[in-house]
């Protein structure tokens, strides 16, 4: 049990984990270059922590899954918080959220299809490219540039359809083919 803990509580994983309190903090500043501060440093820890993992021989099954969850729980509050006080259109939402809905789907399907068990849930490049866009996305908001941001969101929305498909294709290669 004590090397289960040891597992989890990494120097990486805690980078990871520190995206939850720098999402609270970015919505409880009214200053918007403080905002941008915390919100850079919040896209650095998206990149170091993976960077430790490896440099420290600290990856791990369970520092691959929190990462992404705390990648999508930072990009939900924070764009939840600007989706209520700018009044964002819900057409962004949809658009802005699409890619993490399908992964929410596929891991439902993983756990009810037997032969989706034995694939491997792991960032796919286009996935990757659909996070940064999501974080350029809120960088505009974050500036209070609304109009980037909607272009950013169509771009948002454009790689999440790859994404999309790029993870059907792989699925199916490995549970079909």
């Amino acid at each position: 049990m004590k090397n289960i803990g040891k597992k989890i509580i990494t120097l990486p994983n805690l980078v990871s984990a520190s995206r939850l309190p720098l999402a609270v903090l970015l919505m409880m500043t009214p200053n918007v270059y403080v905002r941008l501060a915390i919100f850079i440093v919040a896209m650095l820890s998206d990149m170091f922590d993976g960077f430790l993992a490896r440099k420290l021989g600290q990856e791990s099954k369970i520092g691959a899954v929190i990462d992404p969850i705390f990648d999508r729980l930072f990009v939900v509050m924070v764009f939840g918080f600007f989706f209520i006080r700018m009044d964002i259109s819900a057409i962004f939402l949809v658009m802005f959220f699409m890619r993490d809905v399908a992964t929410l789907v596929f891991a439902a399907l993983q756990l009810i299809v037997v032969s989706f068990r034995k694939v491997e849930l792991k960032a796919r490049r286009l996935s990757k490219f659909t996070t940064v866009f999501q974080f350029l996305a809120l960088f505009f908001l974050l500036i209070e540039y609304q109009s980037f941001f909607e272009v950013a969101s169509y771009i948002v929305f454009g790689v999440s359809l790859l994404a999309i498909a790029d993870y059907t294709v792989y699925v199916y290669r490995r549970t079909i083919a």
